[in-house]
Formats: structure tokens, sequence, C-alpha cells
């Protein structure tokens, strides 16, 4: 049995697609939160002057990780890490258009996983 037809029978498990979509998930969108923190911190005064609003640092790409996991599993936010920062520390809009889409993807992969 090759890799390939391993991974296939394995997606017809509904318990392992539904892991694997949500943990694929947790891992992009914590990648776009970031890259998207990112691209506000290095065009400061154009992110400003289409009112993205703003963004004081860059946080650790292992805060966006968590901040999707808290996000993808529906725990909520505490606002608090275990090393006692912030969440995110973000105040921009397109982090907050990813999470709203993440938040709608929680109900898609869930009815896609689960029918």
């Amino acid at each position: 049995m090759t890799l390939l037809n391993t991974f296939q029978s394995l997606l017809k498990n509904k318990s392992f697609k539904f892991i694997f979509f949500h943990m694929s998930l947790i891992i992009i969108f914590a990648a776009l939160y970031w890259f998207s923190d990112i691209w506000m911190y290095h065009n400061k005064d154009l992110a400003k002057k289409l009112g993205l609003g703003y963004i004081k640092s860059v946080d650790s790409y292992d805060s966006y990780l968590y901040f999707s996991s808290i996000t993808q599993t529906t725990i909520g936010f505490g606002g608090v890490l275990p090393d006692g920062g912030n969440v995110v520390t973000t105040k921009s809009l397109p982090l907050r258009i990813i999470n709203f889409i993440q938040m709608w993807s929680i109900i898609a992969v869930t009815g896609f996983a689960l029918s």
C-alpha cells in the first residue's frame, strides 16, 4: 500500500478528516495572520492611509499559531499567553477580517467532515 493510498483511506474516516482539516486550517490561518501583520508593519503609512489600523510590532509565529488554535477550537480568547503576554498585540483590520473568515471555516469544515 502506498503512502497516497494510506492517506486516501484515512480521509474516508470521518474523525481523521475532521481533525486533519482543522489542524490544516490552524496552520494556514496562523500564517495569514503573521503575513498580514508583517505587511502592515513594513507598510505603516499605506496601511494607515487605507484605514487598516496599526501594529506596534510583529509577534512571533507561535503567538499567531496560538491565536489561530484558540479560534479554530472555539475555546475563546483569554487574552493572555502562557508566558504572560497578550494573545496578539495588533489592532489591524486585516486580522479581524481573517479571524472572521476563520470562524466561518469552523462551521464549513465541521459540516464537510461530518457529512
